[in-house]
């Protein structure tokens, strides 16, 4: 898919469900906000324990 296809699809979605697709959107950054805390903290914490050791 090229980027083009995309915006396109993005428009045409934002055009006939505004409310859905920015409720959509809110859900998939608030959950990528979650996973990269959680991530980081994992990494973080792995790194601590090998550096110990």
């Amino acid at each position: 898919m090229t980027d083009e296809m995309i915006e396109r699809l993005t428009l045409r979605s934002t055009r006939l469900l505004p409310k859905q697709f920015y409720q959509a959107h809110v859900n998939v950054a608030g959950f990528s906000m979650v996973a990269g805390n959680v991530i980081a903290k994992f990494v973080s914490f792995v790194v601590y324990v090998v550096r110990d050791t």
